[in-house]
Parts: C-alpha cells; structure tokens; sequence
C-alpha cells in the first residue's frame, strides 16, 4: 500500500545554545517545550501573546531565542514533507534497518546524546557536572536544575540528531510522535499535528510521545528511541513510571513496547539499552 504523507510546519527551536539554521529539529513544538519557548515557536513575532510584554527587550527570554523569532517571522513558514507512522502489525511487518546502517544510526544517536550532555553542562556549570544538590535545586517557579537541563539537552540532542538522521535515513525518522489508544478499537493510533492542535487538553491525557521513531520505506515504525539525561550523572538512566492516570504503575518502556510493537531503546550518555537488556 502506497506510504501516506503528512506536512508537518517547521518552526524555530527555542533555547539552543548555538545558532545554526533551521533544521528538521525545530518541526515540531514537543511536550518537553517550555511554555513560553513554545507559544513563541507556533506564533512568532507575537511578544505580547507570548510573554505579556509588548517587545523582545523586555520578554527575559534568551537572545538566542529572540534572533530566531526573528529570523522566523521573517522568513515565513516553511513545509517539509515526512513518512506518516504506522504501527507494526501482522499485515504491516516493517523491514528492518540493514545492520550497517542501524549501526550508524544508533552511534550517532548516543553521540548526540553525549555532546548534548557535555555543553550543556560546559554552558551552564562551567565544564563541571551538576551535583546532586543543585540538581534538586529549583531553578525557576516548579522546576528544578534536573527538569530545566533535561529540556536543554533534548532540544540539543534532537538537533545534533535531526542533521545526522538526515544523512542515514532522509525523511524515515519524527521526533517526538504522539500517539493514542482508541477506546473503540483498542488500537493504537497515531495523531499527525493538525489533529493534535485541535485535541483538548484532557484529550491528550493518556498519550504516548517517545523521543524518536524510526520507520522503514512504507512508513512502519520498527525502532522506537527515549533519550535520559540523569542528573546527576552518577544515577542510571531509567524509563519512568506513570505515577497517575490511566497507567499508573506501567514504565514508559512497557507502553512503548506494547503499543508501537517494537521494543524501544533507551540513550543515555553512558550507554543505548533496550527494554529487556535493563
């Protein structure tokens, strides 16, 4: 059956510490955006909407962020063209990556992963690693250093990834899918962006949105990757533990697995582990 196309919008990725052009990192506004970052990322230009302050002086957010909403606003909205998932099936068997190249991807994956690592901390400890206790400490209105590093090296590991994806595997990879279970059905499904922008808030709930897929030819997922950032460094990585709703007590390497039939792969710094390897 002939693969189904989605477009998904590019929009700048806010926060970054190096200024780079934009990039298949920056097509989506995740769930692991700041607010702010995020709003300004879907509207920019719109200071007052975004931030409650008429201009980019007064905003407080970085000058990082405020050169690329307006080199986005300038720029217009620009269109890329990506594989739409489908879930692993017994009628839609995905074809495996090559050894060669599943070994390539997977290298760079735990290489961005790792250099993510490295600046962020050079950028924000100079060149030393966070120690537990500033790890717990908070950092801003909810969120501790451990939360706002977290968010940091994903936006820098998506990116370094995004340009290294584009060479192994052009236009078979999205960052960070939501995905949901029909009740109706029982299936899994996935939820392109223009259906999830009109989805309440409450109609999320219970979703799944792993780090990155990868799929073959005709769009079948067949590897599925979550990038950790423990902080500090000395703790394993882990997947967590829904501590409420509809999977309290599941692992997201448990949803994963079941839902999108494959069994996902944890990157962390130190290491790439799948789920049966833990």
């Amino acid at each position: 059956m002939a693969a189904r196309w989605s477009l998904l919008l590019v929009v700048f990725q806010g926060g970054c510490l190096a200024e780079s052009a934009l990039d298949e990192a920056d097509l989506q506004c995740g769930p692991r955006d700041l607010t702010v970052e995020c709003c300004l990322k879907k509207s920019p230009g719109q200071w007052e909407k975004c931030t409650g302050t008429p201009s980019p002086g007064e905003s407080g957010v970085s000058n990082a962020v405020k050169r690329n909403a307006a080199r986005a606003a300038a720029g217009g909205t620009a269109v890329a063209v990506a594989l739409q998932p489908v879930i692993n099936s017994a009628e839609r068997r995905g074809v495996e990556l090559a050894t060669d190249l599943l070994a390539e991807v997977e290298e760079a994956s735990w290489k961005c992963v790792r250099r993510a690592e490295r600046e962020v901390n050079d950028h924000y400890f100079d060149g030393e690693s966070p120690s537990r206790e500033q790890c717990t400490e908070s950092k801003r209105a909810g969120q501790t250093w451990a939360m706002y590093l977290g968010l940091r090296k994903h936006d820098e590991a998506q990116r370094c990834l995004a340009a290294e994806l584009k060479k192994l595997i052009p236009e078979r990879y999205l960052f960070q899918p939501r995905f949901r279970l029909d009740d109706w059905t029982g299936k899994w499904e996935f939820l392109a962006p223009e259906v999830e922008r009109r989805v309440s808030r409450q109609g999320l709930e219970g979703t799944i949105v792993p780090d990155l897929v990868i799929m073959d030819a005709n769009g079948v997922i067949i590897r599925v990757y979550d990038m950790k950032f423990p902080c500090p460094e000395s703790n394993g990585a882990r997947w967590e533990t829904y501590k409420s709703g509809r999977w309290v007590g599941r692992t997201q390497g448990e949803l994963y697995s079941e839902a999108l039939r494959t069994e996902p792969m944890l990157v962390s710094p130190k290491r790439i582990v799948g789920l049966r390897e833990e």
